[in-house]
């Protein structure tokens, strides 16, 4: 499944919008202050992003530069919109092998969305910074 993990220029990227036959479109969107806070963390932090990088698909698009390898993002679709905004150029990422099955992209996709657990926010109030 995991091919290998490089950095790769953000204008490689794609959202998936649906393109892989068989994968819906990411289930995921994101607006203004949540949007807006997530571009700060990045400028924050960008360290981050190597430790949770974008988990991206190869694939070729009708129109794409048959020299030039483009990447559906399976994983990470908020945070490549908002490195777009940034005028970010280059991403960690963890490339799938090509050979990767639909239905492990969709159990991916699900995974990398899937919100486990929550928050205890009496501990958070009194143990954590208010950063």
């Amino acid at each position: 499944m995991l091919k290998e993990t490089k950095t790769l220029m953000v204008y490689q990227l794609r959202n998936n919008l649906g393109q892989i036959e068989g994968l819906p479109k990411n289930p995921r969107h994101i607006k203004d202050e949540k949007f807006d806070k997530l571009k700060k963390s990045i400028e924050d932090n960008p360290e981050m992003l190597k430790i949770k990088e974008l988990v991206v698909f190869p694939f070729k698009e009708k129109g794409d530069n048959p020299s030039q390898q483009v990447y559906v993002v399976i994983g990470g679709n908020m945070r490549l919109y908002a490195l777009k905004d940034l005028g970010i150029a280059s991403v960690p990422c963890k490339v799938l092998d090509a050979s990767t099955s639909v239905e492990t992209l969709k159990k991916i996709v699900l995974l990398d969305n899937a919100s486990f657990g929550s928050y205890d926010y009496d501990l958070l109030a009194n143990d954590w910074e208010e950063e």
